[in-house]
């Protein structure tokens, strides 16, 4: 009787070998330049329609940092109390303060809140309010 680990047992994998003549290549494409890889399931006019930065360092999002620190300023609260109130190190808040952490919607909510503010008073000192436009 064979056991598990015999060869009786083990599954065969495929042998994946180049065809011959042909030299191995790196993940890039001739001389250096990354492969090009088709775009599916968008048109490029879709694509190009509405391009929206994501950068943590953009000019919007450095206003948020500037905007909650002296939100934190106002609050009279130190970055050590504002962590302590989100349950997180302070470290937390000195890395959105000064950017280096982007937050999400939610995160920014509970930030507010530690400030004494609302989301909607932060989108609004940002001078971000919903348009009718849109």
């Amino acid at each position: 009787m064979t056991g598990i680990g015999t060869a009786r047992h083990r599954r065969q994998q495929p042998i994946h070998r180049r065809p011959s003549g042909t030299t191995s290549t790196s993940s890039f494409g001739t001389k250096g330049t990354p492969p090009q890889y088709p775009i599916l399931g968008y048109s490029q006019a879709l694509r190009s329609a509405c391009p929206v930065e994501k950068s943590i360092y953009s000019a919007e999002y450095q206003r948020l940092c500037q905007l909650l620190r002296e939100a934190r300023h106002e609050a009279g609260l130190t970055q050590v109390q504002v962590a302590e109130r989100l349950g997180v190190p302070q470290s937390f808040v000195s890395k959105y303060e000064t950017g280096e952490r982007r937050l999400d919607v939610i995160e920014l909510r509970h930030v507010a809140q530690a400030l004494a503010l609302s989301l909607s008073t932060i989108v609004s000192r940002l001078g971000l309010e919903p348009s009718d436009d849109h």
